[in-house]
């Protein structure tokens, strides 16, 4: 088949996934074995269409959320536990194998210390059922089990040891870092980002950088790298055996992403495709891959971290090739800038659509990151490794360390940067403004380019705050430059406060918390780390570093009234009197 009629293909077993209508599947499944022997290129196309509908409607009866009723029994673990300020969550698999989300607190949590993911619980709780979510569907969770008393009851099999060895030496690698630093490292090598503080996160997710926090299709590029001086001294069978088996191991320590499943069965694809003698381009290898994954799994069309990797993946297949044609300048650098700027163009319309408009930053910033982040990722695969067993191995990781401050101070200055954010508007500007330089690319120059640009930031970019913003948690008074602007976070706030406050750009002169218990201090923290304010206050009682206590009255005067703050228990009481 030719790569247009691969393309057709993915296309017709995408959309037949995402509609899942209930069509018969022998049908179809002989339409296909038809086309196969009589070789009709657009009856196989067609049948593998009905084939993801007839699946894809079988997936959605099979997914049946859970009734109310208690549960005494095993559970295996799917993912590693995350602890949060309120206790323990995870996701794990029930007797009958249907998938939960786990939440434990206090006591009832003491299960999950030795836990990782393969082990196997024994719990007692109560099943509920979820809100029916896309993203619950990719994950295949039909509820929640609230734990009310766990017990370890045995560690990972003996397949998966191999890969829990890896993450331990990563980890241990990890320990020569600060706090920050080894969850940044953890998250570049394998993916584990469960110690990533919220305003780390919103920080790299600003700037456009979030694919490196977590596990991503690149990983398993590098690892590949790592892997080849060993695997190039085999031949034939025992190079793709090798190659296979390094894959499964590290995808099994990356614990299973969509990504990371998409891009090592890719990279199958390839391996035996040149042990058979018919090496393929990467649009047919990606064509192929997609298509066998979501037939398997119809769910993956709903999966955000897939749609991402699959169009990242598309566009440097695609737009990449035609990009580095045409940029000047050395041959490193203009690939670097074909590989983003291709990438990127293919995610936008979808991280639009999911979480809203993108900063331009993206691209410079993910320049300034990309070789470092690939850097860390090969280190820590190779290196790494044996920098936390062998005595004196944090010098190993000196220079892993200059890496990741390099990278953390890209994030903080670009999730700063004024940059012009793209919404659907502003994209369809920009799609029309490439359009045309692609047509008249001998006529148009970049100080057209850059002016277009540049009227883009001026329309677009994020302006000083002058006035009241109400903010998902929080209330923001500002005046004019030169004056006091006060941050007051509510008791109800969440951590998507966090990421409004980077989006924003936004510092305050003061932070007010009206609570501030132990169930706040995460949030805490990482407001204050964004916006840098010089005053932190909080009630009398509260658990936050650096706060000062709000035992009497306090009166802050900013440009549009005065604030008062008055203590009341475990809150602080706040009035506002306009000027």
């Amino acid at each position: 088949m030719s790569e247009g009629r691969l393309v057709l293909l993915l296309a017709a077993v995408w959309l037949g996934a995402t509609l899942a209508w209930p069509v018969p599947l022998l049908p179809a499944v002989g339409g296909v074995a038809l086309a196969l022997v009589l070789r009709w290129e657009r009856v196989f196309v067609v049948a593998c269409g009905a084939i993801a509908l007839s699946l894809g409607a079988a997936a959605d009866r099979g997914y049946q959320p859970v009734v109310p009723a208690s549960y005494d029994g095993p559970v295996q673990m799917v993912t590693d536990p995350e602890r949060w300020s309120f206790g323990v969550s995870a996701e794990g698999r029930l007797d009958d194998g249907r998938r939960v989300r786990l939440s434990a607190s206090g006591q009832a949590a003491s299960g999950f210390d030795r836990a990782v993911a393969g082990s196997t619980l024994l719990v007692s709780g109560r099943l509920a059922p979820l809100e029916d979510q896309p993203w619950l569907r990719s994950r295949h969770l039909v509820g929640e089990l609230k734990v009310v008393s766990s017990v370890w009851s045995a560690g990972p099999p003996w397949w998966q040891q191999p890969s829990e060895l890896l993450r331990r030496l990563v980890a241990d690698g990890a320990s020569v870092f600060d706090p920050d630093e080894a969850a940044l490292y953890t998250g570049l090598v394998i993916g584990d980002d469960r110690e990533q503080s919220s305003a780390q996160q919103a920080r790299f997710r600003s700037a456009g950088l979030s694919h490196l926090l977590a596990v991503s299709g690149q990983n398993v590029a590098f690892a590949l790298a790592v892997l080849w001086p060993l695997a190039r001294r085999f031949e034939g069978l025992g190079r793709l055996l090798v190659v296979g088996a390094a894959l499964f191991v590290f995808a099994l320590a990356t614990r299973l992403e969509p990504s990371v499943v998409r891009a090592t069965v890719t990279a199958g694809v390839a391996a035996t495709a040149v042990l058979l003698g018919r090496p393929a381009s990467g649009v047919r290898t990606l064509c192929l891959t997609v298509s066998g994954l979501v037939l398997v799994d119809p769910f993956l069309v709903d999966s955000v971290g897939f749609r991402l990797s699959v169009a990242a993946t598309a566009g440097i297949l695609v737009l990449g090739p035609v990009l580095l044609e045409r940029i000047r300048g050395p041959r490193p650098l203009a690939a670097a800038v074909a590989i983003t700027v291709s990438a990127q163009v293919f995610v936008m319309p979808l991280l639009i659509g999911t979480f809203g408009p993108v900063s331009l930053v993206a691209v410079p910033a993910n320049l300034l990151a990309g070789w470092a982040a690939g850097l860390v990722m090969v280190w820590g695969l190779s290196v790494g490794l044996v920098a936390g067993v062998v005595p004196g191995g944090e010098w190993l990781q000196w220079p892993v360390g200059l890496l990741l401050g390099w990278l953390d101070g890209v994030a903080v200055w670009a999730a700063r940067v004024p940059a012009p954010f793209l919404g659907g508007a502003e994209s369809l500007v920009l799609a029309g403004m490439v359009v045309v330089g692609w047509l008249v690319w001998a006529r148009v120059r970049w100080p057209v380019m850059v002016a277009v640009v540049a009227l883009l930031a001026v329309f677009s970019s994020p302006g000083p705050v002058v006035g009241v913003l109400h903010l998902d948690g929080a209330v923001f008074y500002a005046g004019e430059e030169g004056s006091v602007s006060v941050l007051v976070v509510s008791a109800d706030a969440s951590l998507r406060l966090v990421e409004q406050l980077v989006d924003q750009r936004m510092t305050s002169d003061v932070v007010v918390f009206e609570r501030a218990g132990r169930s706040q201090r995460r949030l805490a923290g990482a407001v204050v780390e964004v916006v840098g304010p010089g005053l932190v206050l909080a009630p009398p009682q509260h658990s936050l570093v650096g706060a000062r206590r709000v035992s009497d009255a306090v009166t802050v005067g900013v440009a549009n009234g005065v604030l008062t703050f008055t203590p009341d228990g475990t809150t602080l009481q706040v009035d506002v009197e306009p000027s």
